[in-house]
């Protein structure tokens, strides 16, 4: 089905939302491993 809609139209319409879910994963993947840490951190004292 992608290759139906061609070259031009089909890259922008997956790599786009794929790039921007990958991105926020990665943010929020980095947020959440700064808290923990800094919870452990705080529990330690």
């Amino acid at each position: 089905m992608i290759e139906g809609l061609g070259n031009r139209s089909g890259p922008k319409f997956v790599t786009v939302p794929a790039n921007a879910a990958v991105s926020f994963g990665v943010i929020s993947f980095a947020s959440a491993v700064m808290q923990s840490r800094i919870y452990r951190h705080m529990n330690d004292r």
